[in-house]
């Protein structure tokens, strides 16, 4: 599995890692203006030396799938199991290795789409990781789809850390009603949900306020 990482790196004990959404890869995160903006909040983190890294999931980029078929902005129901668990454990494998470098470490995970629910995945299947906050970009909770991937089925996974959802008010991914139900269905002491006037593409008015967030949830006030 590839990834991107912050070019300025310091000792900071923070790490903020990224999710792509479906159909995306990790260079999105560097493209400025991206449907994700995720170069303008790369170069924010880039600008502040807090370190960041991004990676391809499974059949995107230059993780190719093995299965046939592989549409990587239309995932089908069969490959589905596939995509999120080869991806939690890609970037499981890689954040054991950057935390046994740095035991202090402090995770911050940012998602965007789809990315959303690989995460929710992730933090399901490893409870026990250092993260202190999570920033979910145009979320898709899936209530429809009631699976073990649902984001709805997933609420414990966010509980005592920092939560923070950016969501366009007239997005189709999602049935009227649903990020606000899902979102209060989470426990944690601090969540914050924003809201835009636009579609599932949010404006990159986004990544600003994500970054302030960032700042304000780090461990190492130390840096810049």
């Amino acid at each position: 599995m590839k990834y991107l990482e912050s070019q300025k790196m310091t000792a900071s004990n923070d790490l903020v890692v990224l999710f792509h959404g479906l159909g995306a890869c990790k260079e999105d995160w560097i493209t400025p203006g991206g449907f994700t903006s995720g170069g303008d909040l790369t170069a924010l983190l880039d600008e502040a030396c807090i370190p960041w890294m991004a990676a391809d999931f499974y059949g995107h980029g230059d993780w190719q799938a093995v299965e046939s078929g592989f549409d990587p902005e239309n995932i089908s129901d069969e490959i589905w199991d596939s995509f999120i668990s080869r991806s939690v454990e890609a970037v499981y494998e890689i954040l054991q290795r950057k935390i046994a470098e740095n035991p202090a470490l402090s995770l911050q995970l940012v998602s965007y789409s789809a990315g959303c629910i690989v995460l929710a995945s992730f933090l399901a299947k490893y409870p026990d990781l250092p993260v202190c906050a999570s920033h979910l970009a145009s979320p898709v909770p899936q209530e429809s789809m009631d699976d073990e991937y649902s984001m709805h089925n997933n609420c414990d996974a966010f509980s005592g850390q920092k939560l923070f959802w950016h969501c366009g008010g007239d997005d189709d991914e999602n049935e009227a009603g649903e990020i606000e139900r899902v979102f209060n269905r989470i426990e944690t002491e601090a969540k914050k949900l924003y809201w835009y006037d636009c579609g599932h593409s949010l404006p990159q008015e986004w990544t600003r306020i994500a970054y302030v967030d960032i700042v304000g949830a780090r461990v190492d006030t130390s840096k810049k």
